[in-house]
């Protein structure tokens, strides 16, 4: 039998069991979490009272018999231990702290009392009565000074500007207001001319110690606002939409393709300290419900996202190991989210590859959250999908896209098969459904990429582009090592493309960690 190792840890939620929630026991499941969160804040409780308990039994005051403590601080410890004994308000330390050493007082620190802050107060003054030149009011930066502690001389040691930096010893400690971030109302930066915050505050009391080894992740996008890569014939890459959505999609490509390759670092290499950085940034984006919200209109802004969703899902799963019991009950809030704004408007898809990604970002989601809703939707799309394969493994809606019909199949094959892979996790062959028809997709998108001229001829649809195959690669080296008397070395088990940042990083890595 099992037991619940409990953390001394202030848990800021209890989470509260969702009736789709699909309860499991161990050490992640649902069943189990609210009994870690409370066991957590327990022993947190415990450890404070104890705390407050000890400095109790241990502090001493000063009286005519005993002037300055000691006697009675000695006589309740033994050797070793440490008593403190009150300076009073008028002293310049608080305390003086003891060590019992042998049955002598040694006196080992004195944190500084009232009369200490009151006379760092008594020594404020204007910096600028202390400068006759009015530009020296300035730092180098521009920014008028407006105050500060002045030594004997008179020279500024510390000052403020009316920005909010700081300078302690002509070094600039920052106090940037960053009105970009939602929620954030100011933030400690460093002194370089980008002014890189490292402490922030918001609004809602999150004060955020930022990680110094890592950059922070972009500011989190609620509403995507994007447009589609083509122009108007709707088959070739339009120059000017692609560089538009190269910059509104930079937040969301930055973000998505770091937690990839972050927890790939974690899970392949065992690069905990990347891991981790991931699990920070889902975090940070989890607080402010990102890609949650939609346009009025379904489009492209709908299908970024769900492209992304695969990744993030798969995100989590490889971060399980690393990932702060903490913080998973916000993190699955917004993952249940995300599924929640995919599931909503996948409804309103025509039944091609968007479906199909859509379906494969709920399995995705549903391998994070556990939620079955998700499962049963992307489970009967899947079989939705697979009735559209016909007997010579074409898709007939994927046929009307003509020079891209060959690209297309590639990118409907891709999300199917990491349905399966995923399915595969759990015990499930979703390969063998429907006759294992995914196997005659399969067949066609291989032969046709090793033979485009075969699949025009196959399909009838005219001369194939496949110059811009890109994502969806990431399925390829999952059915190549899992049916490698299928594929017959028309395929390599590893390629620069088999690395997709939708499908969850590197896949070469990742299909060997699946497929045994």
């Amino acid at each position: 039998m099992g037991k619940i190792n409990e953390l001394t840890q202030w848990e800021h939620e209890v989470y509260q069991v969702a009736r789709t929630d699909k309860i499991g026991g161990g050490r992640t499941g649902i069943a189990n979490l609210q009994a870690q969160q409370l066991g957590n804040r327990t022993q947190w409780l415990k450890t404070m009272l104890e705390s407050v308990e000890y400095i109790r039994a241990r502090t001493f005051f000063k009286t005519s018999d005993d002037p300055d403590g000691t006697i009675a601080g000695l006589a309740a410890t033994a050797a070793g231990q440490v008593f403190q004994v009150a300076q009073g308000v008028d002293s310049i330390t608080s305390f003086t702290l003891y060590l019992n050493d042998g049955g002598a007082a040694k006196p080992i620190a004195n944190p500084a009392g009232m009369a200490a802050i009151q006379q760092i107060s008594q020594n404020v003054t204007d910096v600028r009565s202390n400068v006759t030149e009015g530009d020296a009011q300035k730092t180098a930066r521009g920014e008028t000074i407006i105050g500060g502690l002045a030594d004997e001389n008179g020279r500024s040691t510390l000052f403020m500007a009316e920005n909010g930096a700081v300078y302690a010893g002509g070094v600039r400690m920052g106090n940037e207001r960053v009105a970009a971030e939602a929620g954030l109302l100011w933030a400690l930066a460093d002194d370089t001319p980008e002014a890189t915050p490292w402490l922030k505050f918001y609004d809602d009391g999150w004060v955020d110690p930022l990680w110094l080894e890592n950059p922070l992740p972009p500011v989190a996008v609620r509403n995507l606002t994007t447009v589609g890569p083509y122009g108007s014939t709707g088959n070739a890459f339009d120059p000017v939409n692609l560089a538009i959505r190269e910059k509104t999609l930079k937040p969301v490509n930055d973000f998505n393709d770091q937690i990839a390759a972050w927890s790939g670092a974690f899970l392949f290499d065992g690069d905990y300290a990347r891991g981790r950085a991931a699990a920070d940034w889902m975090l940070r984006w989890a607080r402010f419900n990102a890609l949650t919200g939609s346009n009025a209109a379904v489009g492209i802004a709908d299908y970024d996202r769900h492209w992304r969703a695969v990744n993030i899902g798969l995100t989590y799963w490889k971060l399980d190991k690393v990932t702060p019991l903490g913080w998973r009950p916000a993190l699955l809030r917004w993952l249940n989210l995300l599924g929640d704004a995919v599931s909503e408007r996948m409804e309103l898809y025509g039944n091609n590859n968007h479906k199909t990604w859509a379906a494969c970002a709920l399995l995705s989601l549903w391998n994070a959250t556990g939620r079955q809703a998700f499962y049963d939707k992307a489970a009967a799309q899947f079989l939705t999908d697979l009735g559209h394969i016909n007997d010579n493994g074409t898709i007939n809606v994927e046929l009307l896209r003509g020079s891209k019909a060959l690209h297309y199949h590639h990118f409907t094959f891709g999300p199917l098969v990491m349905m399966c892979e995923i399915a595969k996790l759990h015990g499930e062959d979703w390969y063998a459904l429907d006759g294992g028809k995914i196997h005659l997709l399969a067949e066609t998108v291989i032969h046709g990429i090793t033979d485009p001229a075969w699949f025009r001829t196959l399909s009838g649809a005219g001369t194939q582009d496949i110059s811009e195959m890109g994502h969806g690669w990431g399925g390829m080296p999952f059915y190549v090592r899992r049916f490698p008397d299928v594929v017959a070395g028309r395929m390599p088990e590893t390629a620069d493309h088999y690395v997709d940042t939708w499908m969850g990083g590197d896949c070469n890595k990742l299909s060997t960690l699946w497929v045994k």
